[in-house]
């Protein structure tokens, strides 16, 4: 239930306005009826509306009362006049609304029901007396039952029109509803009922001269049409539950396609749902109050990403900066979510936003082009809700940056990637953001099958190198596989990889080599490593699929000049000055037993020829490790003289 803080402005102002304007007309209206004398019998009438207040209907898919008592008010109404029944109603309407909204009482609502009904019964009960005059002093008193009827016809069309549209102007208000749309599904279904009413009261008004029976007289009329209105209560909740009931399916849908979006994408977790949120807030924020295109950035911020089950998981949870075939692969998710969409068929344009979440305010995105406003205002959305959240958070590849560094990337991309009137409200809400973004992920439940998902595709061909390997690397290559089939046997497998990784290092340029094997199909650690900060990358693990060498080893795929930043979370910042690595998984028998990483510290130091020499050094080593039964195994075979005297042989470790 809404607090009055949360109103609109121009609400606030309606409700004030009409109880500013009723509360005089009801004091009037008491004063006339204190100081005149009507008789007992309007009390009487008065008495057997307010006994039937825990009769009303409130119909929670309109939001709309149906008052039994109706058919009383509107006889004292025609009996006695304006004051009379302006009382009546203002005690009626005060006593309903309180047993209508308990346990949880806003007191605007019940405010607006009084000022409201007060209101009404003054412009019914002055119409009807007013045209019943006119049709006295033109008729006489012969015809009394047709001035009675043809009165109480207008009476009618005042109380129906005047109720009506005072109070959809303020539920499609609060709701954001169009008001004529909300007045024609809600309130013109009733008017049969406002009929129904009137005649009754026409009944018991013709019905004076009985006295004080009449209204017992109409009592089982009304009854009946209490009854009648139970059955049509009863038959609007089942529908209502049934549309409530499509509504949660509906979600759980859109929900479930969103988790199976999360699941394909193995370093966007809460990325989904923190979208949704920025888009929601900042859909309010733009004061969109239009149902179908709310609901349209709602479905689009879940199932933004959709398009993505049609794009290759290797390229999806790739670390790396991407090719151009699979940035092209990448581009196309968009589209595809369109046409996924399209095919739900949504009653809101929530495929239209999807397709056009990538467009630049500039007019360089894709996959159309579109520029400034003729991109759709929800797509525009969000489109500043995805990056946002991608810039905020840690990616494969890139990590998390500060929320003040995020909204200042945001804010000197304004104009040319994002929308400047967007940019302006994230940056100007940004704590409510981010506090409703960190609610609904912390909210989230992970999915427990949650993890690469490579496992079953074929190994990635090899890349061939970009021209002919020099002969004296040839023979180094040559000189590496010897060496290892030599130390076969003889040495520890730790022994080995160091001493192998050691050595590659005359073909393969690093400050830093590691050799990261597989866990429990987990995880992987760093066995072992050489070179520059060996000491600090020693025993490091990272979960399957995560950082650079995680996501080879998840995927069989090799990476080339990736940011070794991405492997080195939780370890001191000494090792960012690390800017190439290139990682290649070491496989036997089809399945992936870890991988190699170079770290260098020059940027982009790797080429194709590294990637194919480094593919080929794996094939050395790739037989050793799967024959190890333990790779913890620290005892050494060794003979004497020590391992270093036995590579004597081999050549001088590298420079």
């Amino acid at each position: 239930m809404v607090d009055w803080s949360k109103l609109p402005l121009k609400l606030k102002v309606y409700v004030t306005s009409l109880a500013c304007v009723a509360m005089p007309v009801f004091l009037w209206c008491l004063w006339v009826t204190v100081t005149s004398s009507y008789g007992a019998y309007w009390l009487m009438l008065a008495a057997f509306a307010l006994v039937t207040v825990p009769l009303f209907l409130f119909l929670p898919s309109t939001r709309v009362m149906v008052s039994v008592g109706d058919t009383y008010l509107l006889a004292i109404a025609m009996l006695y006049g304006v004051a009379p029944c302006v009382v009546s109603t203002f005690l009626y309407m005060l006593l309903t609304s309180l047993v209508a909204h308990r346990p949880q009482i806003r007191s605007y609502k019940v405010v607006f029901n009084a000022a409201n009904m007060t209101l009404t019964a003054w412009a019914y009960s002055s119409s009807y007396q007013a045209v019943l005059s006119m049709c006295h002093r033109a008729f006489g008193d012969d015809t009394r039952h047709i001035q009675v009827i043809c009165s109480a016809a207008v009476m009618l069309a005042v109380y129906f029109i005047s109720n009506s549209v005072l109070a959809t102007l303020a539920i499609s208000w609060m709701t954001g509803e169009k008001t004529f749309d909300f007045w024609c599904r809600n309130c013109f279904p009733m008017f049969l009922d406002f009929c129904t009413s009137t005649g009754v009261a026409v009944f018991i008004t013709l019905s004076e001269n009985l006295g004080h029976y009449a209204p017992i007289i109409a009592a089982p009329v009304v009854a009946m049409i209490w009854g009648y209105q139970k059955l049509l209560q009863g038959r609007a909740a089942e529908v209502a539950r049934h549309y409530s009931e499509l509504e949660q399916l509906y979600m759980r849908t859109v929900e479930s396609l969103a988790m199976a979006v999360d699941a394909k994408d193995q370093s966007t977790y809460g990325h989904i749902r923190r979208v949704h949120a920025y888009a929601v807030e900042l859909a309010r924020l733009c004061g969109v109050t239009d149902p179908n295109e709310f609901k349209a950035i709602e479905t689009g911020a879940l199932l933004h990403d959709i398009g993505k089950l049609a794009v290759d998981d290797y390229i999806i949870n790739k670390p790396g900066k991407l090719t151009e075939q699979e940035y092209a692969k990448v581009k196309t998710h968009s589209v595809a979510g369109d046409e996924i969409l399209r095919h739900v068929a949504f009653p809101f344009p929530v495929a239209r936003y999807v397709r056009h979440h990538h467009e630049r305010w500039d007019g360089a995105g894709y996959p159309d082009g579109l520029k400034g406003e003729d991109i759709p205002l929800g797509a525009r959305i969000l489109t500043v809700a995805d990056s946002f959240d991608a810039i905020r958070h840690s990616r494969a590849y890139k990590p998390a940056v500060e929320t003040a560094q995020a909204v200042e990337v945001m804010c000197r991309e304004s104009g040319r990637f994002f929308d400047p009137a967007l940019v302006r409200l994230l940056k100007e809400h940004i704590a409510e953001l981010e506090a409703a973004a960190a609610h609904e992920a912390a909210n989230t439940q992970e999915l427990s099958f949650r993890k690469y998902a490579g496992a079953n595709e074929p190994p990635a061909t090899p890349t061939p190198a970009s021209g002919e390997v020099a002969r004296d690397v040839v023979e180094k290559i040559r000189r590496l596989g010897d060496l290892c089939r030599a130390m076969s046997g003889h040495f520890d497998l730790k022994d080995i990889l160091s001493t192998f990784l050691y050595q590659a290092g005359s073909v393969v340029p690093f400050d830093s080599c590691v050799f990261y094997g597989e866990r429990g199909g987990v995880e992987i650690e760093a066995v072992c490593a050489v070179g520059k900060f060996s000491h600090l990358l020693s025993g490091h693990r990272m979960a399957m699929g995560q950082g650079v060498s995680g996501w080879a080893a998840a995927y069989d795929r090799p990476t080339l000049n990736a940011e070794p930043v991405l492997d080195c979370k939780g370890l001191p910042e000494t090792l960012s000055t690390l800017k190439a690595a290139l990682i290649v998984p070491v496989a036997h028998a089809g399945k992936t037993l870890g991988v190699i990483a170079f770290y260098d510290s020059r940027p982009a130091s790797y080429t194709e020829d590294h990637l194919a020499i480094a593919q080929k050094l794996t094939g050395f080593v790739a037989p050793l490790v799967a024959n190890a039964k333990n790779l913890d195994t620290l005892t050494s075979t060794a003979p004497k003289g020590g391992w270093q005297d036995f590579l004597a042989g081999y050549g001088p470790p590298p420079e």
